[in-house]
């Protein structure tokens, strides 16, 4: 069955385990917390732009994990959201979010209960315009206490965006043995 359906999925997609869960089990519904990371490279790198931004120039870390911690806790993110979108409401736990140095550029790790559509590369976005001293990080708040998508800067681009980790409760997983080296799932 494994190899049944990485034959139909693209190249760039692999199942590496079945795991049989209940019936009544939804994959996006059910999950109780998914990360997202997003690469931005401060050194050319041939290999990679289709897998993150490229900057010439260094952003400012500290003051965009100052606007990046304004995001913790249970918020509307509206400010970052899809116009119009298809959601109900806005409003999302955010667990983690902060900037990490990393060798040949930076990471942008954010740890939420759900996202809504776009809101990450939004973020990422408007974090990078207090990265370049374009906005301050007291600005990015009241962007996003405005509930006002208008006022965000764009989105960033989609290349450097990877869901990283998905958590189900552990009533999904029980006896799940994943190949070692996959930390894409858990239950937590």
């Amino acid at each position: 069955m494994l190899y049944r359906i990485n034959r139909a999925l693209p190249r760039d997609i692999r199942a590496q385990a079945l795991h049989p869960v209940p019936g009544t089990a939804h994959a996006r519904f059910d999950a109780k917390a998914r990360t997202y990371e997003y690469h931005v490279r401060l050194v050319p790198d041939p290999f990679s732009p289709d897998f993150s931004l490229y900057l010439d120039r260094a952003p400012d870390v500290a003051a965009m994990n100052e606007a990046a911690s304004m995001l913790l806790g249970t918020h509307d993110f509206t400010s970052f959201s899809k116009v119009k979108g298809s959601e109900k409401h806005y409003v999302c736990t955010c667990f983690d979010a902060g900037w990490h140095v990393v060798p040949g550029g930076l990471l942008f790790r954010i740890r939420a209960n759900r996202f809504v559509r776009g809101m990450v590369r939004l973020v990422v976005g408007t974090l990078l315009t207090v990265g370049r001293g374009k906005m301050t990080p007291q600005e990015f708040g009241e962007i996003f206490r405005s509930l006002n998508r208008v006022h965000a800067s764009g989105a960033a681009l989609a290349n450097g965006l990877f869901l990283c980790r998905v958590e189900y409760p552990p009533e999904l997983l029980q006896n799940l043995s994943l190949p070692t080296g996959l930390p894409y799932f858990s239950s937590k």
